[in-house]
């Protein structure tokens, strides 16, 4: 009965942007002007103003080989106030939450009400508690928002097959972007297949068919994650020097040991996130 009257609750797929501001300006605005400037902020804050653009692109040369351009960027916006800046990342945090919901809109039948509770639950998710570190994570919100609209143009071509050509190259422009400007949301990369899988319900109804169009679809995805796999594990050389593979080296030592260590890491992190947070 409840869920039936709050789906009456129709919002219209352009209000969201605006209901998640109101919401991101309830939950994290109120408190800007108490915030200041903390963790990587002051080094990056720091980098850009004494070393200028080249400087902070040449900061994460190494590792994020497109970070640096991104945070230059939003530098120009923020400035070094910290108000401006924590206002950045609220406005940053709204808008990732709205690409969530435009990808929940665009794959599961356009049904706003969905659309708008996995965007509140996004921007609500009381497990992250960092948002004041607000240029930090902004980039992220910028990253999943990219990855977000690369999966949107993806599921377009399904339904648009006369604009393929151009819905794709820009879907792999954006997938490229979130891949090689940092590992954050790497692995969410693999999810791409089933967003096609899902997008094919109507056009593909056999079993064998969709498959193979699913896997067609997700060929040239598939090199470029291929391709930044191999820069990130023999060619990013400051990453492999902080973060060794220690769980291949685990798994040469003792795999069934390994094997059971990293499983049991995975369903406590789950956990963690899905039930305390």
């Amino acid at each position: 009965m409840m869920r039936e009257k709050l789906r009456k609750i129709q919002i219209p797929l352009w209000g969201l942007p605006i209901l998640l501001l109101v919401f991101s300006f309830l939950s994290y605005g109120v408190l800007s002007r108490k915030l200041g400037i903390y963790w990587d902020d002051w080094a990056y804050l720091w980098t850009r103003l004494e070393l200028g653009y080249d400087g902070l692109v040449r900061h994460f040369s190494f590792s994020r080989p497109v970070a640096g351009q991104i945070h230059n960027l939003a530098m120009l916006l923020t400035g070094k106030n910290p108000l401006r800046i924590q206002l950045f990342g609220m406005l940053m945090r709204a808008a990732g939450s709205a690409l969530v919901g435009l990808l929940i809109w665009r794959t599961w039948g356009k049904d706003a009400f969905l659309a708008a509770v996995g965007a509140l639950l996004f921007i609500a998710y009381p497990g992250f508690t960092m948002q004041p570190i607000a240029i930090n994570f902004s980039f992220s919100y910028f990253l999943i928002g990219m990855l977000c609209v690369s999966i949107v143009l993806t599921v377009e071509t399904a339904q648009r097959p006369s604009r393929r050509i151009p819905l794709t190259i820009a879907a792999l422009f954006l997938s490229a972007v979130n891949l090689f400007a940092s590992e954050y949301f790497f692995l969410l990369e693999l999810l791409r297949p089933l967003f096609i899988w899902v997008s094919l319900r109507q056009t593909a109804p056999d079993f064998r068919r969709r498959l193979r169009e699913t896997l067609k679809k997700e060929l040239p995805y598939a090199i470029v994650f291929a391709a930044a796999s191999i820069y990130r594990a023999f060619f990013n050389q400051t990453q492999t020097l902080h973060y060794e593979f220690s769980f291949i080296q685990s798994l040469r030592l003792n795999p069934l040991n390994a094997i059971g260590t990293y499983l049991g890491t995975l369903l406590s992190d789950c956990f963690k996130v899905l039930i305390p947070a």
